[in-house]
């Protein structure tokens, strides 16, 4: 490949990259010390939202530790178990195990689509692996209750 041809494929693939949504968070389960009903901020009932009738649920989580990266998101939705329980995920940052810096759980929009299902959009605030800067970003949230799939990005 010649070197104008090597440093354009190089550009369109970059410009690719870059228009892609970032999928660097963490998904994990909610069966540990995080998902502690004392880790809710008060007033509890500001910070937790319900979605489709009452079968979404997302709860802002704030942890002790760590200290920096100490905010999360609690979701809770279909499918259900043989309980009636629903799947538990807390969502944090990268790299698993860290929260966010900071959410505005308050700021949060939600937007429906039938194909893709319910999407939050909210301000956040990460810090980069390796960085000591704070990025502020939004987080968006893609819950979709028919398929029990849930993603998420920044935007």
């Amino acid at each position: 490949m010649r070197p104008t041809a090597l440093t354009a494929a190089l550009t369109v693939t970059m410009a690719l990259i870059a228009a892609m949504p970032l999928h660097a968070q963490s998904l994990e389960s909610c069966y540990d010390g995080r998902a502690s009903a004392v880790n809710i901020p008060d007033p509890v009932g500001d910070y937790t939202r319900y979605f489709a009738n009452g079968a979404i649920r997302v709860t802002l989580l704030e942890t002790p530790e760590p200290a920096e990266n100490y905010a999360w998101l609690m979701i809770v939705s279909p499918p259900r178990d043989e309980l009636g329980l629903g799947q538990c995920r807390l969502l944090g940052a990268m790299p698993p195990g860290n929260g966010f810096t900071g959410i505005d759980f308050r700021a949060m929009h939600a937007d429906y689509d039938p194909a893709s299902g319910l999407t939050l959009r909210m301000p956040a605030q990460r810090r980069a692996p390796g960085s000591a800067d704070l990025s502020p970003v939004t987080l968006a949230v893609t819950i979709n209750q028919n398929t029990g799939d849930i993603t998420a990005g920044y935007e």
